[in-house]
């Protein structure tokens, strides 16, 4: 028996697949991927101009919010707005946008370099002053007061404010050159200056002891090596440093001696036999100069060895101008006075 199907059922059959094929397969359901971007992947911070950047996508997306890894990006999680320069700069970010289903996301990325540093102007009312004269110095950067800055300076003993740079001049130390940074709080203004506190110091001496011979240190004065040193008073709260009272000279061979003919509980603990092993004291100088009645102090430290071959290696390297830094800062201390080889009792 041969049996025909009529065209007219063969499409109604047809149309019943169909429908049975869209119930099971429901493809238009399935979320559709997103792509956005910033236009540019590299950013640079510019000093004095609010950037911000928007992002923009290949399909019009509505509501979601954005995210950025790793912290430090300023964006706007709703508009996925950036502002560059209120961001951690020299980093790279992954920013990612999240449908109101949770399920639905994509991603760019974009890299924010160092910002362009701009000079600027660092000046203070005077660029020497004495103790006494005045007691604080006030900073003005681009002929403003700054609040918010980072203020530092080189080397130790300057008592200055790290956010608007002010300095107290009593309270540091004189007879030293002092350079003074600033930064900005974005870091992208930098500029320096200096300034001497009038007085007197001394410089790093290493020296080598010879019999029958002195081993005298002499100080100078406003940081400058071949300027003259005023008259003055000059006495040591440790009775064992021998300086001269009215021009400052140190006599590291006295003190030596003197230390060593000292009670015993005045040595470092650390190096007893301090005859074989070496020795190191830190010494407070106080003083006045002129016809001022103003008393300023300072430190030495005075290092003794038997030899040039037991000297420390990161002592000598300060000897050779190699010592290290510290975030742009130099090590903490006073002026050392190195002395090495024998000498009499």
């Amino acid at each position: 028996m041969h049996y025909t199907i009529k065209p007219s059922i063969l499409v109604l059959i047809c149309l019943w697949l169909f429908a049975s094929c869209d119930k099971l397969c429901d493809c238009d359901d399935d979320p559709k991927p997103c792509s956005f971007s910033y236009g540019m992947v590299s950013f640079t911070p510019t000093p004095g101009e609010e950037q911000l950047i928007k992002p923009s996508f290949e399909e019009s997306q509505e509501g979601g919010t954005f995210s950025a890894f790793p912290s430090g990006l300023d964006i706007d999680e709703a508009t996925g707005e950036i502002n560059i320069n209120n961001s951690t700069y020299d980093q790279e970010y992954t920013i990612t946008y999240t449908l109101d289903d949770g399920e639905t996301t994509c991603t760019t990325s974009i890299f924010i370099g160092e910002p362009d540093i701009v000079a600027c102007g660092l000046k203070y009312e005077k660029e020497m002053v004495a103790p006494g004269e005045i007691d604080f110095l006030l900073a003005r950067v681009d002929e403003k007061a700054v609040t918010d800055g980072k203020f530092y300076a080189i080397p130790s003993g300057l008592v200055i404010n790290p956010s608007n740079g002010a300095i107290d001049v009593s309270a540091s130390e004189s007879g030293t050159q002092y350079t003074i940074y600033y930064e900005s709080k974005d870091g992208m203004y930098q500029c320096q200056t200096k300034l001497i506190i009038s007085g007197i110091d001394f410089p790093d001496t290493r020296i080598s002891l010879v019999p029958e011979e002195r081993a005298l240190v002499y100080p100078y004065y406003n940081a400058d090596p071949d300027q003259e040193v005023p008259g003055g008073s000059y006495m040591s709260d440790d009775p064992t440093l021998a300086i001269n009272e009215s021009t400052g000279e140190v006599d590291i061979k006295q003190t030596l001696v003197n230390v060593d003919l000292s009670d015993n509980e005045t040595l470092d603990q650390s190096i007893v036999n301090y005859r074989e092993a070496g020795f190191t004291r830190i010494f407070t100088i106080n003083y006045t100069v002129g016809q001022t009645e103003l008393q300023s102090s300072l430190e030495v430290q005075l290092f003794w060895f038997p030899n040039e071959e037991s000297i420390p290696a990161d002592l000598l390297e300060v000897f050779e101008g190699k010592q290290s830094f510290d975030n742009g800062k130099i090590e903490e201390r006073p002026p050392y006075m190195l002395a090495t080889g024998g000498y009499d009792k």
